[in-house]
């Protein structure tokens, strides 16, 4: 934990902390809130080296440093990876094709109903377990959005919901005063113009990543504007397709549209291992 300044004694106490002294409930809300904070603390390790800046592309565009220090002043949060894949219990984006047939893991949003889904009540958590912030996949690997994007009829106004599962979110984070924020992965397997259909394989024809990047930049748009998202975390960028070059375009694409933005340094190609888990150092 060398690259945040957290050791192994700090987290266990952290967890410690928090699961004995706060949340004495139930066995199962005691189980349910320490799954919730290991995926915390696992969100704020990746993101708590977040980019300094847009390299010597764009010097000009250093992180905002007043954001930066509000962000890190919160440490604790909220991680939801949720979508059409949670019907089969398995993992989001990677059982695509492996676990789950294609075809069928890419109509399971026809079966995406959450009727009990409670906006409200998953913000009450998060605030009353101490919770600052709160990310949620936008759209993971498997390209299938949470919100009704005008890009795509892939999302969850295609969903027998049809609900907007973010702007719930969003709306309620607001009320409660908590910080909305997005997970964005880069790399989409379902989309016609990304090249690969599983992990750096299985060739698409006919596709261009050109014109996928010009979808990318408009769901991006989408969430900055729409959503008033305050983080934006990428994944997905370690694929071919994926260069330095546009990784510093897409950054400098969203500090254009919102400049106290605090984005994550998986929107370049400098990850090693899983920063703050596996790899220590300075990586910003």
């Amino acid at each position: 934990m060398a690259g945040i300044g957290l050791d192994e004694k700090h987290v266990q106490f952290l967890i410690g902390h928090f699961y004995y002294g706060l949340y004495k409930k139930t066995k199962k809300m005691e189980k349910i809130l320490l799954t919730i904070l290991c995926f915390s603390l696992f969100s704020y390790f990746s993101i708590a080296q977040l980019t300094g800046g847009g390299g010597e592309a764009y010097p000009e565009l250093k992180t905002n440093k007043e954001s930066l220090e509000k962000w890190k002043d919160m440490r604790f949060g909220m991680f939801i990876h949720w979508g059409p894949v949670s019907l089969r219990g398995t993992e989001i984006g990677w059982s695509r094709g492996r676990e789950i047939a294609y075809e069928e893991y890419d109509n399971l949003y026809k079966e995406f109903n959450p009727v009990l889904f409670d906006a409200a009540e998953w913000v009450r958590i998060a605030k009353e377990a101490g919770m600052k912030y709160l990310v949620i996949t936008s759209k993971h690997h498997d390209g299938f959005c949470l919100w009704d994007s005008k890009y795509t009829e892939y999302d969850m106004a295609s969903t027998p919901y049809g609900k907007d599962i973010l702007k719930l979110l969003k709306d309620e984070c607001q009320k409660q005063g908590i910080l909305f924020c997005t997970y964005y992965s880069i790399l989409d397997w379902y989309h016609p113009d990304y090249p690969f259909k599983f992990n750096r394989s299985e060739n698409k024809e006919n596709a261009e990543m050109a014109r996928y990047i010009e979808y990318m930049k408009g769901q991006i748009k989408e969430l900055i504007e729409d959503y008033q998202i305050q983080v934006l975390w990428f994944d997905g960028e370690w694929e071919e397709p994926w260069t330095h070059e546009e990784g510093m375009k897409l950054y400098k694409y969203a500090r254009d549209l919102k400049d106290d933005i605090l984005i994550n340094n998986r929107v370049d190609k400098g990850r090693r291992g899983m920063q703050g888990m596996t790899e220590s150092g300075k990586f910003a």
